[in-house]
């Protein structure tokens, strides 16, 4: 199937969810898009979620980088903060298990999350559950492309999509 054009990016679901992916998934993702998108498969998306344990942690004044690894690799997760926000990480430390939500980046050639929030995991199984979710939605909604209907291939008969 051909990309889809990027007017129409925005019809597809995925664009704008947080998809659950491991992170090798993240870091096997198409190449970026001028409008800062990566494919995964046929379909351009923005955000991710992903779990994992915290191998490293670097805090400096303006950020601070969260290595997490899932058991597929290790990524970058990094957050930029006021003064008043550190407070609120401090309580995240090595061996963690904790949930990322964020945009994916590209920084020195190398893929890392942009943190919109990250949160400790209380369920000892979380790492686990990510997997197993990640796994079914890859077999049953990311393998699959999207159909995007355009008025005018309808009116000719190309478009075969039921409303």
């Amino acid at each position: 199937m051909a990309a889809i054009p990027v007017q129409l990016w925005g019809l597809d679901p995925m664009f704008w969810s947080y998809v659950k992916l491991t992170v090798k998934d993240i870091k096997s993702l198409g190449d970026t898009t001028p409008r800062g998108a990566y494919w995964l498969k046929t379909h351009p998306i923005q955000k991710t979620e992903a779990v994992g344990s915290i191998v490293d942690v670097v805090i400096k004044p303006k950020y601070s980088t969260y290595t997490i690894d899932d058991g597929s690799g290790c990524m970058n997760c990094t957050v930029f903060y006021s003064s008043q926000e550190n407070s609120k990480l401090k309580d995240l430390s090595l061996g963690d298990v904790v949930r990322v939500v964020g945009g994916i980046s590209t920084f020195r050639d190398r893929r890392e999350i942009r943190i919109e929030k990250i949160a400790p995991e209380r369920d000892p199984n979380a790492l686990t559950l990510h997997w197993l979710e990640c796994a079914q939605l890859a077999a049953e909604v990311y393998s699959n492309p999207i159909h995007v209907e355009c008025e005018e291939e309808r009116k000719k008969g190309r478009c075969s999509s039921k409303r």
